[in-house]
């Protein structure tokens, strides 16, 4: 196995497969990584909970400095102040000898040309968000892309370097607040960014009922947010092998959808990505052949279900599924009333989270049956829902002798 952080040396050696290109860690991968290089097998303590999960967050997702930040706490006293002050002061925390001896020789090893361009983003404010179109006029102001005759050949020029900077991993495109309507054919873009691109936020996508060939051209998307401003008559992904490397999905209906029956329907053609890790669904009718579509992705890790409608007898049936590979799992403002499942149902599951479900009455005692299960955090809740979860606690503590399930309640 060989890795690298140059792009274009991923290609070269490829031989069995496509190089695969490391994502961002989520938050809940984050602590993972963190719990298990601090505490080593031990549970977290309560105290430190929030603290842990607030040094988790400002790693944004990048597993060494999770480690290299792990290796510093963990020498500390476990209180939460002083995690809290890590957190807070992060950067000065992460800049340590190995972390400079990985960035030194990126620097280095760039053509002389792209040297000046990339420390010209020092210039920006950390996690700073420079607009593309902004940054291409300053380099061109400071002749730091020359040898081209007009101003359009500079930008495209421009580009080059920047794309150059992208698939040696020292910058990351974003695409945020875009707004699209799936009609046009016609869209400008640069090609090779559109190739690079992996992560796409907050986008905005009227659909029309023809088929969306847009996507086809983003075959490395590894993040992807849809907040669709009408209902689509046939599948976002009608050909699932194009977007193998997505890892997240967040995808968002219309608000008015899920609380009426003839909006309910189109689920049935929604066939996920089959390596989705994360998967956000929000304002959705959770039918029962969409509940099968989710059980489906045996990689699927983290599944949030915020806003949902359970048409009926407002019943979750997830007997006669399994979610194999689901850690967490997050249920907010959801009409859910029972919930029917089996030891089998979530075999792995590390923490739920229920917000809002105020019809709901009970937690399954078919939980105390799951060896992995760590966390359960309720907010407003039913005293009900709160007593059924000291009870799997009382039973788990009663039955192995470990205080290994935590509460949030």
């Amino acid at each position: 196995m060989v890795t690298t952080l140059i792009e274009q040396v991923a290609k070269h050696l490829q031989h069995h497969s496509d190089p695969y290109s490391l994502r961002f860690l989520t938050l809940e991968e984050s602590w993972e990584l963190l719990h298990k290089k601090v505490f080593q097998g031990e549970s977290c303590p309560p105290n430190l909970l929030e603290a842990g999960l607030q040094v988790s967050e400002h790693c944004k997702g990048l597993p060494l400095v999770i480690v290299l930040i792990a290796g510093i706490i963990v020498k500390m006293e476990r209180q939460a102040s002083f995690w809290l002050e890590v957190a807070n002061d992060l950067s000065s925390h992460a800049l340590d000898e190995q972390s400079m001896k990985v960035r030194q020789s990126s620097y280095e090893h760039l053509d002389d040309h792209l040297k000046p361009c990339l420390l010209y983003m020092g210039l920006f404010p950390e996690d700073y968000k420079i607009p593309v179109s902004a940054l291409l006029k300053l380099w061109m102001a400071e002749e730091f892309v020359v040898n081209v005759d007009t101003e359009n050949y500079m930008e495209e020029a421009g580009r080059v370097c920047l794309n150059d900077l992208l698939n040696r991993s020292l910058i990351i495109v974003n695409i945020r607040n875009f707004f699209l309507l799936l009609e046009n054919e016609e869209e400008e873009s640069s090609e090779t960014l559109l190739e690079n691109l992996k992560t796409f936020r907050n986008l905005r996508v009227y659909v029309n009922g023809r088929n969306p060939r847009l996507w086809w051209r983003f075959p490395n998307l590894e993040e992807l947010g849809l907040s669709l401003g009408s209902l689509p008559s046939r599948s976002l992904f009608p050909i699932s092998e194009v977007h193998t490397r997505l890892q997240s999905l967040d995808l968002e209906c219309p608000h008015w959808t899920y609380r009426y029956s003839y909006s309910v329907g189109w689920e049935s053609y929604f066939v996920f990505p089959s390596n989705l890790r994360n998967l956000w669904l929000r304002n959705f009718s959770i039918m029962k052949e969409l509940t099968s579509n989710i059980a489906r992705l045996q990689k699927l890790e983290s599944l949030k279900i915020i806003r949902g409608l359970l048409l009926g007898k407002e019943c979750w049936d997830v007997r006669e599924v399994e979610f194999q590979a689901l850690k967490y799992l997050t249920l907010e403002w959801i009409d859910l009333r029972e919930w029917k499942a089996s030891e089998e149902s979530f075999p792995v599951l590390d923490k739920l989270f229920i917000k809002g479900c105020y019809y709901f009455k009970e937690i399954l005692p078919c939980f105390v049956d799951i060896p992995t299960l760590q966390l359960i955090e309720l907010v407003d809740c039913r005293v009900s829902v709160k007593d059924s979860a000291m009870n799997i606690k009382r039973e788990i503590e009663e039955t192995t002798g470990c205080d290994t399930l935590q509460l949030m309640i």
